[in-house]
């Protein structure tokens, strides 16, 4: 039983660590994709040149878009995964 304890103890600290380097990584992508929306608003107002770097910078946009959407439902399987451990070492400090 104390090796099941000792498991969900480290699964813990270790999922805990994943939530936080992801909810660093979904700022670091929405801070890129805020000042994406800054170069792109000043690209629009530059006419022709302006035109295909905002197109790039809309792509850039969607891809950003993507992974930060990827990266939030890495981080909602982390609080789970948490949650499960945290379940797990109620139950079993209530056994003891």
């Amino acid at each position: 039983m104390e090796k099941n304890k000792d498991y969900y103890e480290q699964f813990l600290r270790q999922k805990e660590t994943d939530v936080l380097d992801s909810v660093g990584d979904i700022l670091q992508i929405e801070l890129l994709l805020f000042d994406l929306r800054k170069l792109y608003l000043r690209a629009v107002d530059l006419r022709e040149e302006g035109n295909e770097v905002a197109q790039q910078l809309r792509n850039q946009d969607t891809r950003l878009r993507q992974l930060l959407s990827v990266e939030q439902a890495r981080l909602a399987d982390l609080e789970l995964d948490v949650a499960h451990a945290k379940f797990m070492l109620d139950l079993l400090n209530r056994n003891l």
